[in-house]
């Protein structure tokens, strides 16, 4: 066993992430705010009193880096190949599997190695989806280093796109780097290389990007002169990838250093000396000292030798040992209990999600999914991912599974990349914040998370489950997200959208799991639609306008006045109305008038005309399923049936959007208030809406019944008492009224504790977790308040909309 190893110092901290993440690429800078308690209160036994305050001297799921430096063990003879090579080769390529330590080994390695040999700077990035952007990122400090933080993200942007077009090298950049600082080196640092093969999709960007770095980073000892050297981490599942470019190949013939697993003696050292170290620290005394009992140390070691890419899971294992520690010792019975190393993440993950409630296991299942990077002949990879892909919902999730409970996911936000250097004393007095300017914006694009390892996703036998199940679906999200991202470089050329049988997945997708897209997707597929329906009205106008050119002129008035004829037929539609199929290309073009009038901002003749297009073609469908009464039912063509169903689905997705951007802000501004929900006032009034007082009850009213909203309330008699004015809410305004609700109250349509939801009436009126919602001293539903009389033909609604979806996605 290791004793008393000098190359430890006891300077636990709690490690603050800050990510760049500019045009989809990704920059990790760290640094660290120092706490007293890392890990929690172990198990109080005899004589605790000072080990019970020991922070915890293993890393868990997190690599380690500059600030962990003396507490990283193992790779002693790799760390000194590698600063070896730093003195003859510009560029070092270093390869091993998943969960080897490449980051820790270089981070926590050579950089502090080379911080005590001479004066360095060690800028970092990683490729992301735009890795000329990453790259200029993590420069951009040192190229111009008097910019604040605002310029030097435009400077970065301004400087990638001469990278992409070939008017700057890195070889002009690092000139200039040279002289601001002539007595440094740089050691630029690319973590994660395989995200250039992952998660950049344009190939000509990915050779161009190697071209440039090859260019700039020369292999030959003959160079070794250069004050620049490239060190790049990735994943040797990835070398064919690599290897298909003869450039990049033939550069890593003769340079690349393989990271092999550790010996067993290297594996004695990770296990036993941070703990050795940390007693010499404290100065503890004997009977003090934390132990492993005898036999765990071998008992351990038996677990993980010959093991591939098991130090990540070897560090949990250690850490969740460490938290169960009773008294000094670190003992058998504690290693059961977490599951040892190969079960200790899996059976912490499930157990975290097991206590989670069934809304948020759906959600959670819908977040690990979005972050794992489908393989493509490789093994799965973790993905960063936006807040903005997430909303505010799933994000409270989110930072729940981030908290120090779970540690499922890691959360950051965006900053401009930070530089550090060898020069000890300047570097000491630096502060985190002066190191690290921080963007502070609000705007959901500045949060990212991703899973903590991609151990989680290689162990976890349900993440694992899910990932199998949306294999097809995640491939195909991703082409899906370089088409949107090419949609938006163009400035959103029409000609990027979807189309054809492109378009019809994209629906047919989006309808099955809506839940799994994010905002932008949705918009790009609805955006996609819309486009193709009014390529398909100019071709049919084409057509006519030939044909109506041999019409005559009081012809074509003629028609022209039979159209806006049908138009108001159809806008005076009433609940018990006709609908004529004559009608339908009329009811197309109203629908066009709502997308111009929601554009314009004319929100009530919007909202009015999506409404009175989607009456119409229910009471078309109606008449349609109608067999029995021979008078009111017709006959339809399967092309009708499709043109009908494509423009109740454009209209319901019109109304819910416009809804959503013009009235779903009121209701949560007013949830969010003091006193906001407001209540039934026990009073007769004309208007069914002022038996609210002002809040958010009265305006769920108002969106679902009035015309501040959908305008179900067809008759205008203060209840939805026909099936066909329940029909009207498009069944999203009802699952986003219900999302709105339970986030900031205990409310909903319905009480999600009741297992007999679907044939329980009781349970769409009364909820004795409801708080805010009273009635006789009992807890009730929003159904009940904002639908009382009508309960019935809502009730069906609620649950073919809402509660059929909850249960589907569980």
């Amino acid at each position: 066993m290791a004793k008393d190893n000098p190359k430890y110092r006891p300077g636990f901290e709690e490690e603050v992430k800050s990510v760049v993440v500019g045009e989809g690429n990704i920059i990790y800078n760290k640094f660290y705010i120092p706490r007293e308690d890392l890990r929690g209160k172990p198990i109080k036994s005899e004589k605790t009193a000072a080990s019970e305050k020991l922070p915890c001297p293993y890393r868990g799921l997190s690599h380690f880096d500059t600030k962990y430096a003396e507490f990283f063990f193992g790779r002693e003879v790799f760390i000194e190949e590698l600063f070896k090579a730093t003195q003859v080769r510009n560029f070092i390529p270093v390869l091993g599997v998943s969960g080897s330590g490449k980051s820790s080994v270089v981070l926590a390695g050579l950089v502090p190695k080379l911080q005590q040999s001479g004066h360095w700077l060690f800028p970092r990035f990683r490729p992301g989806s735009n890795p000329f952007h990453a790259l200029a990122l993590a420069l951009v400090p040192l190229y111009t280093p008097n910019l604040n933080a605002t310029e030097q993200i435009a400077q970065a942007r301004q400087l990638a796109g001469y990278f992409r077009e070939g008017k700057v090298s890195l070889a002009d950049v690092f000139a200039q780097i040279h002289q601001n600082h002539p007595t440094n080196r740089v050691l630029l640092i690319a973590d994660q290389f395989e995200e250039l093969y992952t998660l950049c999709a344009d190939q000509k960007i990915r050779l161009s990007f190697l071209d440039t770095l090859l260019d700039s980073f020369q292999t030959s000892s003959s160079q070794s002169q250069f004050n620049h050297v490239l060190v790049a981490t990735m994943r040797a599942d990835f070398l064919g990838n690599a290897l298909s470019y003869r450039p990049f190949a033939d550069v890593l013939q003769n340079t690349d250093i393989k990271l092999g697993s550790m010996n067993h003696k290297e594996l004695v050292d990770v296990i036993v000396n941070p703990t050795e170290k940390l007693n010499e620290k404290e100065k503890l005394k004997k009977d003090e000292k934390v132990t492993f009992q005898p036999g765990l140390v071998e008992r351990i070691l038996n677990d993980v030798e010959n093991e591939t890419g098991h130090l990540p899971l070897l560090e949990f294992a250690l850490e969740k040992l460490w938290e169960k520690r009773k008294g000094k010792w670190l003992t058998h019975k504690a290693y059961e209990e977490i599951g040892g190393v190969k079960g200790a993440l899996s059976k912490h993950a499930s157990k975290k999600y097991n206590e989670l409630t069934p809304t948020e296991q759906q959600q959670a299942k819908q977040i690990f999914i979005q972050l794992v990077q489908p393989g493509k002949g490789t093994k799965d990879t973790r993905r960063l991912a936006t807040k903005a892909e997430f909303g505010d919902a799933k994000w409270s999730l989110v930072n729940k599974l981030a908290d120090r409970d779970h540690r499922l996911v890691v959360t950051s936000r965006k900053a401009v990349s930070s530089q550090d250097t060898d020069d000890n004393q300047d570097h000491q007095q630096r502060t985190p914040r002066q190191n690290l300017p921080i963007n502070n914006s609000d705007n959901a694009e500045n949060d990212v998370v991703e899973v903590a390892h991609e151990a989680l996703i290689q162990n976890w036998e349900l993440l694992q489950e899910w990932i199998i199940t949306s294999r097809e679906f995640r491939i195909w999200q991703e082409r899906l997200q370089a088409t949107i991202d090419q949609w938006e470089e163009t400035k959103k050329d029409p000609g990027s959208l979807l189309k054809g049988k492109s378009l019809t997945k994209a629906e047919k997708y989006l309808q099955e799991r809506e839940y799994d897209f994010s905002e932008p997707q949705k918009k790009y597929v609805h955006e996609s639609r819309k486009a193709s329906r009014k390529d398909q009205m100019k071709t049919t106008a084409y057509v006519t306008g030939g044909l109506l050119t041999i019409l005559t002129v009081s012809s074509v008035a003629w028609l022209g006045f039979n159209q806006e004829s049908a138009k108001t037929a159809i806008r005076n539609l009433e609940v018990n109305g006709v609908a004529e199929l004559q009608h339908l290309k009329a009811a197309q073009q109203i629908l066009q008038d709502a997308e111009r009038n929601s554009e314009n901002k004319s929100i009530t003749k919007a909202l009015a005309d999506y409404r009175q297009v989607i009456l119409y073609t229910k009471l078309l469908k109606n008449r349609f399923k109608n067999q029995d009464n021979e008078a009111e039912s017709i006959a339809l063509s399967q092309k009708e049936i499709k043109r009908l169903e494509e423009l109740l689905e454009e209209a319901e997705r019109g109304l819910f959007e416009l809804i959503k951007a013009e009235r779903l802000p009121q209701l949560e501004a007013e949830l969010k208030a003091p006193n906001g929900v407001g209540q039934r006032i026990n009073t007769i009034t004309r208007k069914r809406s002022e038996r609210f007082s002002p809040g958010a009850l009265r305006t769920t009213y108002k969106i679902l019944h009035d015309d501040f909203g959908i305008g179900a309330d067809l008759d205008k008699n203060g209840e939805l008492n026909h099936t066909i004015e329940t029909e009207l809410i498009p069944c999203p305004i009802l699952e986003e009224i219900e999302k709105l609700w339970r986030q900031k109250t205990s409310c909903g349509w319905y009480d999600r504790f009741n297992k007999n939801i679907l044939v329980s009436r009781i349970s769409i009126l009364y909820d004795p977790n409801c708080r805010v919602l009273q009635d006789g001293g009992e807890g009730v539903t929003l159904t009940k308040h904002i639908f009382e009389g009508t309960v019935v033909p809502a009730r069906e609604r609620i649950i073919d909309c809402v509660i059929k979806s909850k249960l589907n996605h569980q």
